[in-house]
């Protein structure tokens, strides 16, 4: 219904609007700028005999310059890179992780008070999840030197994964098929 309303609407004296639109005046055109190729010859090499011949003329003395330059590159040999660099440090990540830093602690020199490792964040989060009496926020807070509201913050937001082994429809049946035998 609401289609044919808006049809009604828009193709109501549609031919007069359209005549009106057709017998209005055309904008003007902006004006046309003479191109760069007008230009190159009223102002350029062509017209004026001082700027052809200028562009023309070859500088010797820029030319010897130039040729007394030669520069030549060469590599040193692999050995003597080497040797450079005996003595620096490489800041490179491990090729795998897994086989003796798990959460990636390699690069960590130092960690500022207030701050915690990935593995102390865990270890935290894990030692309150196994027994929330001992490990409470404020010993947390103390034995970590974090701000007690991150603590309260990081127990809330944050939880360690649980392993849980949901049985499959197959087993259920069997359990309670065996449960109603009893």
């Amino acid at each position: 219904m609401g289609g044919r309303i808006t049809r009604v609407f828009r193709n109501f004296n549609l031919e007069n609007r359209i005549q009106r639109e057709l017998s209005k005046q055309k904008p003007t055109v902006a004006p046309l700028y003479p191109t760069i190729h007008h230009s190159k010859s009223e102002h350029g090499a062509e017209s004026n005999p001082k700027i052809r011949e200028e562009v023309l003329r070859k500088d010797e003395e820029l030319l010897s310059r130039l040729r007394m330059i030669y520069v030549t590159s060469a590599d040193p040999p692999a050995q003597v890179q080497k040797e450079k660099n005996v003595g620096k440090e490489e800041h490179r990540l491990p090729k795998s992780v897994l086989h003796g830093d798990p959460f990636g602690t390699l690069g960590v020199k130092s960690i500022p008070k207030g701050k915690l490792s990935v593995l102390e964040a865990v270890t935290l989060l894990d030692n309150h999840k196994r027994s929330p009496k001992e490990w409470t926020t404020e010993r947390i807070a103390k034995e970590y030197t974090v701000e007690l509201n991150h603590v309260i913050s990081m127990l809330h937001y944050f939880i360690p994964f649980n392993l849980k082994i949901i049985p499959s429809k197959e087993q259920q049946s069997t359990h309670i098929t065996a449960g109603t035998k009893k």
